[in-house]
């Protein structure tokens, strides 16, 4: 199952933070934060040829509630210095004319869970530089 963080960012932002909270979600032990198209709703694929659906969080753990207070991280697969990188720099590309202009940030989760809750995604997004 796939939810929509963020819709339409432009690709030439940066995501120096990405907090998530959410409830109890039994059995979300298995979920993905990543890029995909604004128009296609598919996930994007990296210049390596890999899925773009994990560029930022991958095998997050959503089992045990985390408040405002205590968000998981949402960007987690990225270093200090690739969070001042463009988004379109995360798949792998030379040049932003090799990208799509927006992506949609998207929850993925690999095993549906047993639990109702909500997710809510905080996150700043800024202009590189």
């Amino acid at each position: 199952s796939t939810y929509l963080l963020l819709k339409s960012v432009s690709s030439h932002l940066c995501i120096p933070q990405l907090n998530i909270e959410h409830g109890s979600l039994t059995g979300a032990n298995d979920c993905d934060i990543g890029l995909y198209d604004s128009e296609t709703g598919s996930a994007l694929t990296k210049q390596d040829g890999s899925s773009g659906k994990n560029v930022l969080a991958d095998a997050l753990d959503l089992t045990t509630a985390n408040t405002k207070l205590t968000p998981k991280d949402g960007i987690k697969e990225l270093t200090f210095a690739k969070t001042t990188q463009p988004l379109w720099q995360l798949l792998g590309f030379a040049h932003p004319s090799e990208a799509k202009p927006q992506y949609d940030i998207v929850l993925t989760l690999n095993a549906d869970p047993t639990a109702d809750g909500s997710v809510t995604a905080r996150g700043i997004l800024a202009p590189v530089g």
